[in-house]
């Protein structure tokens, strides 16, 4: 038991309930991108299409660690991931076994490609909570095109790391687009069989206008067609199967629970566009330099939190937000619009 994790829960929900704008609770969750290098060039992925010379690759450093992980002993999950992937940066390791030292579940986001034998024993050695794969395909084929890496490496992987951590708990995010839409039940079928748990499905934020007819979104009917028959097929096998909705907007209860860290610092109150670009975020300051207790309650944070309260300006980011409005406007982040256009 954490005296201090349990009441900072306690007042958290006091406080959530009364509609609190500015809290006295401590974030129950805490997002950090280890790095924003990647040897892989998802076709999805935002790092194709944002500027580079604005995105400069790099690590999070010591001093941004230390600076987070006092929140740690009353945060409930501490997650690895962002626009990187996190196993090339010696610091998630170091991130994970801080977080579990302090008694937060841990959770790392991964292509699973570069899960090696040295890296599944720091894994282990850190007492990883969760995994979570970002699978694209429930074939070979299918995921090498999208996530460039053969699924059957990234599944073996997976058993490779169960052999040191039985008890990992492994999740499937999945990106929907209309080009893979038809694999969705069987990639629930394959989760069944290899014991992972749950499958996270997200609507692909289009990051370039050559993507501009890629989202579920336009196609409504078909994608509803598909989502019952992976329901059906999740109910069968037991697996937890997360969907987003295929209209209309969903509620978001991030500013109200997450601080999100990029690799270099830049502190944000959701886990939306962690990387430099015109797209509108919650950017609320920047370690080590900001006391992260404030920037929990910066302006920027509590007019996110008007949102999920039905309130708040027509000019805020939540206005637009991919993440929580399921239209293919809201998912038209063009990035190459300026060189394109």
């Amino acid at each position: 038991m954490n005296g201090a994790r349990d009441a900072n829960r306690a007042r958290w929900r006091d406080e959530r309930g009364a509609g609190r704008l500015t809290l006295t609770a401590r974030p129950p969750e805490i997002q950090v991108e280890a790095t924003n290098r990647c040897r892989r060039s998802c076709p999805t992925c935002a790092r194709n299409f944002y500027d580079r010379a604005a995105n400069a690759p790099g690590d999070l450093s010591p001093a941004i660690l230390d600076a987070i992980a006092p929140l740690f002993p009353t945060a409930e999950t501490v997650l690895v991931g962002g626009y990187g992937e996190p196993l090339l940066a010696e610091i998630a390791f170091d991130i994970l076994a801080r977080a579990h030292q302090a008694g937060c579940r841990t959770v790392l986001v991964t292509g699973g490609g570069d899960l090696d034998n040295a890296r599944v024993q720091k894994l282990a050695n850190a007492r990883l909570s969760e995994i979570v794969l970002s699978v694209d395909g429930a074939s070979d084929e299918t995921n090498l095109a999208r996530r460039e890496v053969d699924l059957a490496e990234v599944l073996a992987n997976l058993r490779r790391l169960r052999e040191l951590t039985p008890d990992v708990f492994a999740a499937f995010n999945f990106t929907l687009q209309r080009a893979n839409l038809d694999e969705l039940p069987a990639l629930v079928d394959l989760a069944a069989r290899e014991n992972v748990a749950a499958v996270r499905v997200f609507h692909q934020k289009m990051y370039s206008v050559t993507q501009a007819d890629h989202s579920v979104l336009a196609a409504p009917e078909l994608a509803a067609r598909v989502f019952g028959e992976a329901q059906e097929q999740a109910a069968r096998a037991n697996v937890a199967l997360d969907l987003p909705p295929l209209a209309g907007a969903r509620p978001c209860e991030q500013p109200y629970r997450m601080l999100a860290v990029r690799h270099d610092g830049l502190v944000q109150g959701c886990c939306s566009a962690l990387f430099a670009s015109n797209i509108p975020r919650v950017v609320l300051g920047r370690l080590p330099d900001d006391d992260p207790l404030a920037l929990w309650n910066a302006p920027a944070i509590q007019d996110a939190r008007r949102w999920t309260l039905g309130e708040g300006s027509p000019n805020a980011p939540c206005a637009a937000c991919a993440f929580r409005i399921c239209t293919v406007a809201a998912h038209q982040r063009y990035l190459d619009e300026a060189r394109d256009g």
